[in-house]
């Protein structure tokens, strides 16, 4: 018995010795095998992103042996730089601190290595040979540098990540690159191992020496296996708490599936993406397939089945449909163990949750989408800048604006200030100054820029800064360009409107004062002229004001004509006939250089038109091309008919021009006149001739007979090239007007008549009373409306010879000529009066007339057309 039970519990002790190593074996492998798998997922996901980029350091130099990797070493815009670490050379750092921190020897090598520290020594050339032989997996347990270690390797597999940077050496996807090898201390599992052994030692001794007493002491020994084994298990779950943490933050899940047993295994990780519990939820083949979105399902499978039939690595995108309806997008990586038959054994692969990555990269698409279609929208152009280096980046439309593409302009804002109108940069400059030290919430500013012509456009740029550096310096400005150059011409044009319209508001009442003073100095010179007793030598010198008075009467009337409140005698006028005659006329004042000729298209043109006018209008176009080649030239005047379907600018009014018109071209061959004058050529006394050569009122007198009648205008020209003016006048029907007879230039006398004369001036009243009396008619003068009345009824109770016509002045205090008018006709209803006025206010002619006013007629007057007026006013004498 004795010897049976010593051998009992000799056999006893050696089976625990043998489960003692076992487990040490288990638990070193188990661990050995954790860190791989640790050093797979780190190398997964860094295959996954092509490597990082991380700044350069002492620690972490640029790999030389990437030199042939394309942008290994970056800049970022801030000047740091940074160095591409591919999944080598990042997990054998997480190496060199595994070993400083934790003692844990680990080594990533391959036959062909490109970096010497890779190279394999002899026991891991061992392993690598038994891998191309189809080992998956080699260990061993030795002695390194008198320590016991555990030796673990495993390969690793070529995806088409590791091709990046491999694929120079030939490897293709799904060959055998290399493995890691992993050498796990082990003194403290033999530590353990041996204190186990020793206490069963100890407890068999026990037992054997005490016999019956060994139940005793053997539930202590069992307590104390116990509490072992519960380390043990509490270690290794550490471990793998560990990785599954470092899955969980990653987002990265592995799973393997045994394709002999079809057994899918998940990591904790690839629950949680999937919402399931582990606890009561078993994955499989077919439950992983009902998880995927249905429209992707077929597309997953048909990637994988691929994958295993190709031996080459599977990664795709795909959604997944959660159980409460919402959609997650996950990246799946993952390849296949073949044995040595080519016969797939397992697939293993990784999935990683992308959802919030993908849904950022959405966002941002649809951000930028949605403002290159604000942009577009806008016809904006857009700037960034970067303000401590002075760079720029423009879009296409900023370029465009100018006439240039982008890569035709310097990318700085040295290259925009060249751009930059040198009038307008210091306001420029000082805008952007304002709003860099904090003065201003935003740069807002308008300038012209030079454009690829040479022109010169506005443009409104609008920004602000985005960015600042800790010390509160801006470092980044971004904003707005918008063509405004249309705008900013329309608003010049409207100042020149603005300004026309005063300057002819001015203009109208000097014309009246000046009219009532020639009044009467061409009234009593025209006497003079006629009195017989009047000497040779005066009469010369009479002539000479008469001429004098004329000439001032003609600019006087050129300043009506531009305010448009002349007094017009229009009529049916065909434009054809007229031109011709205008044009003999003209010719005789053109030099022999240029070349005038007229030019009429087939039709007809007959227009409203007050014939001195339009030979006026004529005659200044004529006129201003002649001075503008003084070297000679080509002149055609051209008279056609248009119908405008393409909507054209009045460049007078700024209104559209539509429809049906009669137009009258003048171009010439000259000189031509420039943007900046050009917006100028209307105002009156505005005028780049020489002095004495140009009064600056033809163009003005042009301005105001064109809206006069009803019409329009447009003008080009270009420096160097001529210019070119076009009369737009609305047609008539033919026969709407019968065209007056011309009046005869001679004088009718009276035949004692007596007439009112009824002016407050009194220059102008005693002027016009000497002319009427020279005339053959009495004449009664009054100051003012209310006394022409008092006059008048008196003169027709007192009187035999009643008061044949009265003549009146329009603008007067009291009672003005219409009010005097109609405060007659309530008296005598056929009464004869006619109205005198250096120009017509307020456009009252016409609405006189129609109520019964005999005529109308504009100051000065010269005897012939006075007696005229009031020979055909008496019944046509």
């Amino acid at each position: 018995m004795a010897i049976v039970w010593t051998l009992l519990m000799a056999g006893i002790f050696a089976i625990n010795v043998h489960q003692h190593r076992q487990m040490t074996t288990q638990t070193a492998v188990a661990e050995a095998r954790s860190h791989f798998q640790k050093d797979q997922a780190f190398r997964a996901w860094g295959t996954l992103h092509g490597g990082v980029y991380v700044p350069v350091s002492e620690q972490t130099p640029p790999n030389p042996h990437l030199n042939h990797v394309p942008e290994r070493d970056i800049t970022t815009p801030a000047g740091k730089k940074l160095t591409l670490i591919n999944p080598a050379y990042m997990i054998r750092q997480v190496f060199t601190i595994s070993s400083e921190k934790y003692g844990l020897n680990e080594h990533i090598t391959s036959l062909q290595f490109l970096n010497p520290d890779n190279s394999p020594d002899a026991w891991e050339k061992e392993a690598l040979t038994a891998f191309d032989q189809g080992s998956t997996e080699v260990f061993e347990f030795l002695d390194i540098n008198g320590a016991p270690h555990l030796r673990l390797m495993m390969p690793m597999l070529t995806t088409e990540g590791c091709l990046k940077c491999h694929a120079q050496q030939g490897y293709k996807v799904g060959d055998i690159r290399g493995g890691i090898s992993v050498s796990l201390p082990i003194t403290n599992l033999l530590a353990s191992e041996h204190y186990s052994n020793v206490t069963a030692l100890l407890s068999l001794g026990v037992i054997w020496l005490f016999g019956l007493a060994s139940l005793l002491f053997g539930r202590g020994y069992i307590k104390q296996r116990v509490i072992q084994q519960t380390q043990t298990e509490k270690t290794l779950e550490a471990l793998h708490s560990r990785h599954e943490e470092a899955q969980r933050l990653a987002h990265l899940g592995h799973w393997t599936l045994d394709l002999i047993t079809n057994r899918l295994q998940w990591s904790q990780e690839v629950f949680r993406i999937f919402g399931k519990d582990p606890k009561v939820f078993q994955p499989s083949l077919q439950t992983f397939q009902e998880g995927v979105h249905p429209d992707d399902r077929e597309m997953v499978m048909q990637a994988y089945e691929h994958s295993v039939q190709t031996r080459t690595p599977c990664d795709i995108l795909h959604r997944l449909l959660m159980e409460d309806g919402s959609i997650k997008y996950v990246r799946e990586q993952g390849e296949t163990v073949y044995d040595n038959a080519g016969t797939p054994l397992r697939s293993t692969g990784t999935m990683q949750d992308v959802t919030p990555q993908l849904l950022i990269e959405r966002s941002l698409r649809q951000s930028e989408e949605r403002l290159q279609l604000v942009l577009q929208g806008g016809n904006l152009g857009m700037w960034d800048m970067d303000i401590p280096t002075g760079k720029m980046i423009i879009n296409d439309r900023w370029a465009e604006m100018l006439g240039y593409r982008k890569e035709e302009i310097e990318p700085g804002l040295d290259g925009w200030k060249n751009l930059v109108h040198p009038d307008d940069l210091p306001a420029v400059l000082e805008a952007i100054t304002d709003h860099f030290e904090g003065r201003t919430l935003f740069y807002e500013n308008d300038h012209r820029l030079r454009t690829k012509s040479g022109q010169w456009k506005w443009i409104h740029t609008a920004g602000q800064i985005v960015s600042r550096d800790a010390s509160g310096r801006p470092t980044r400005a971004a904003g707005i360009h918008v063509d405004i150059t249309k705008n900013k011409e329309l608003e010049q044009r409207v100042v020149q409107q603005e300004r026309l319209s005063a300057i002819g508001q001015l203009t109208a009442g000097i014309a009246h004062d000046f009219n009532n003073t020639l009044t009467s100095i061409l009234g009593f010179a025209q006497l003079l002229d006629q009195s017989p007793t009047m000497p040779e030598q005066a009469r010369k010198d009479i002539a000479i004001i008469i001429s004098s008075g004329k000439r001032a009467a003609h600019l006087v009337q050129q300043m009506l004509d531009f305010s448009r409140q002349s007094i017009r005698r229009p009529r049916a006028l065909d434009l054809t006939p007229f031109l011709k005659e205008i044009i003999k006329f003209l010719r005789s004042i053109i030099p022999e250089t240029i070349h005038l000729h007229l030019d009429i298209e087939p039709g007809d043109y007959l227009i409203q038109g007050d014939p001195a006018q339009i030979q006026q209008l004529l005659t200044n176009l004529v006129i201003n091309a002649r001075d503008a080649m003084p070297k000679g030239g080509d002149l055609p005047v051209k008279l056609g008919r248009v119908k405008i379907l393409k909507e054209t600018t009045c460049f007078l009014c700024q209104h559209p021009i539509r429809g049906e018109w009669i137009t009258i071209t003048v171009t010439d061959t000259g000189t031509g006149i420039s943007r900046e004058l050009l917006a100028r050529i209307f105002e009156p006394f505005f005028t780049t001739k020489e002095v004495g050569k140009g009064s600056g009122l033809g163009l003005a007198q042009v301005f105001g007979i064109t809206k006069q009648h009803g019409g329009h205008l447009t003008v080009s020209s270009e420096p160097g090239q001529g210019t070119s003016f076009v009369i737009y006048l609305p047609p008539i029907m033919p026969g709407g007007l019968e065209p007056e007879a011309p009046t005869a230039e001679q004088i009718t006398m009276g035949q004692g008549e007596t007439i009112l004369f009824v002016e407050d001036e009194p220059s102008v009243r005693e002027a016009m009373q000497s002319m009427l009396q020279h005339l053959n008619y009495r004449v009664l003068t009054a100051t003012n409306g209310q006394e022409a009345l008092e006059i008048y009824a008196a003169h027709q109770k007192t009187s035999a010879e009643p008061v044949a016509m009265v003549i009146s002045d329009m603008v007067m205090p009291e009672m003005d000529g219409a009010g005097l008018f109609y405060a007659l006709q309530a008296i005598n209803p056929a009464i004869k009066c006619v109205l005198m006025s250096g120009y017509d206010p307020e456009g009252k002619r016409e609405e006189l007339l129609e109520q019964g006013l005999t005529d109308w007629f504009q100051k000065p007057l010269s005897l012939e057309a006075l007696s005229a007026i009031i020979g055909k006013a008496m019944g046509g004498r």
